[in-house]
C-alpha cells in the first residue's frame, strides 16, 4: 500500500479549512470532552510483530497520514495545529495512558476532522503505526 503525502496532507488541510469556515471554530475553542473508546476496543489485540521493519513501515504511515497534525515528534504540534479546532493529541503521552485497543479504534474510527483510517489502512498496518508510537520515547523518557 503506498500513500502520497502531498494529497493527502492538502486533503486533510482542505477538510480543515472548509469545516473552520462552516462552523468558525478557531484553536481556542477547543472544548470537546475527552475521546473515550467503547469498552469493547481494549480486546483488540495488535498482531503485526514488534521488528524493526514494521516500526519502520509504521514510522512512513505516521510521517504520511499523520505528522500533519500531530507533528514529526508525536508531541501534537504539527504544522495544522493552530487552524484546528481541537488541539491534536500527544501521542507520546497517549501511547502511555491508552491500550492498543483503544489507540487503534481511535485511529481506525476517527473524530471530528481526524479521518477515520481504518477502511484505508486496516488491521496490519494500524498495528504497524503503533509499533512505532510505542517504541517513542515517552515524555517522561521511557520507552514502550
Amino acid at each position: 500500500m503506498t500513500f502520497r503525502q502531498p494529497l493527502i496532507t492538502s486533503l486533510i488541510i482542505f477538510n480543515a479549512t472548509l469545516a473552520l469556515a462552516e462552523t468558525g471554530h478557531h484553536a481556542e475553542s477547543g472544548d470537546m470532552e475527552h475521546w473515550e473508546a467503547p469498552a469493547s476496543a481494549p480486546d483488540w489485540h495488535n498482531l503485526a510483530p514488534d521488528t524493526a521493519a514494521v516500526r519502520q513501515r509504521g514510522a512512513a504511515l505516521y510521517a504520511e497520514l499523520c505528522a500533519a497534525c500531530h507533528g514529526a515528534q508525536a508531541r501534537g504540534l504539527g504544522l495544522l495545529v493552530g487552524a484546528l479546532a481541537t488541539p491534536p493529541a500527544n501521542l507520546r503521552a497517549s501511547a502511555a495512558e491508552h491500550s492498543d485497543g483503544e489507540l487503534a479504534w481511535k485511529i481506525a474510527s476517527g473524530r471530528g476532522l481526524m479521518p477515520g483510517w481504518g477502511g484505508v489502512l486496516g488491521q496490519e498496518n494500524i498495528g504497524a503505526l503503533l509499533r512505532y508510537l510505542r517504541a517513542l520515547p515517552s515524555d517522561t523518557g521511557e520507552t514502550h
